[in-house]
């Protein structure tokens, strides 16, 4: 099995409308708590190349694993090629 880049592979979820929960950063780049649960805040983002994790090429079918730890599977189509 082959493997893609993130930049490759996001173009195949490109109309999956895709959203990755992501922590919310404060100006100095640090995770947002919540004051009364201090747990980490986090925003949906759509998909970028920069939120691929992990990326396997499955012949006719792309598989990625995002930075929240959901994977998701495309059909490779002739636009993707």
């Amino acid at each position: 099995m082959a493997e893609l880049d993130a930049v490759a592979a996001a173009k195949y979820f490109k109309d999956a409308k895709i959203l990755v929960q992501m922590p919310k950063l404060d100006k100095d780049g640090n995770p947002v708590r919540h004051p009364e649960t201090k747990r980490i805040v986090t925003v949906d983002e759509d998909l970028e190349p920069r939120h691929i994790v992990g990326v396997r090429d499955l012949g006719n079918t792309v598989s990625i694993t995002v930075a929240d730890g959901r994977k998701y599977a495309a059909t490779k189509s002739g636009a993707g090629k």
